[in-house]
């Protein structure tokens, strides 16, 4: 059974979903856990680059059972979404839901972890540039989390 958002419930100041973006070279989820092969990076390119990101929710007692929107997308270092010249949209946007439940026996109050492992083949960011991933969950700008990162200068 899925569980529902509370409509209109957003968490307040000081309560929102805490979420860790990471970015690596590869990223999977196994048995409810995270592997990131080669995390930490902060320089790619220039050429197309293939990497992993992973994302790691930490959501509490009261937030579990429900969905939590977040979105994912690739921004310039002015913070306007990176476009793909050849279609005009953007470079990278990725829309999902995260919700984890109270496993049997679990301690009431205690949080939960979620985790969701994404790898992207041969993504043309522009060479020469600061970029940055940035994660919203729930719609809280405010709390958004991002992965800051720089591509290499193209070759002359």
């Amino acid at each position: 059974m899925q569980g529902a958002r509370r409509p209109g419930c957003t968490p307040e100041k000081g309560q929102a979903l805490k979420a860790t973006l990471l970015l690596g070279d590869y990223a999977r989820v196994s048995e409810g856990k995270l592997d990131l092969v080669g995390a930490g990076w902060v320089m790619t390119g220039p050429e197309p680059a293939s990497f992993g990101i992973g994302l790691l929710f930490s959501i509490e007692w009261h937030e579990t059972n429900m969905e939590h929107p977040f979105a994912l997308d690739l921004l310039d270092a002015d913070g306007k979404a990176v476009i793909n010249p050849e279609t005009d949209e953007p470079l990278f946007h990725f829309e999902g839901a995260m919700e984890v439940g109270r496993p049997p026996g679990m301690k009431p109050g205690t949080p939960q972890n979620g985790c969701l492992g994404l790898n992207l083949a041969a993504i043309p960011i522009p060479p020469g540039g600061r970029y940055e991933f940035r994660l919203v969950v729930d719609g809280d700008e405010d709390s958004a989390v991002s992965a800051p990162f720089s591509t290499q200068p193209a070759d002359p």
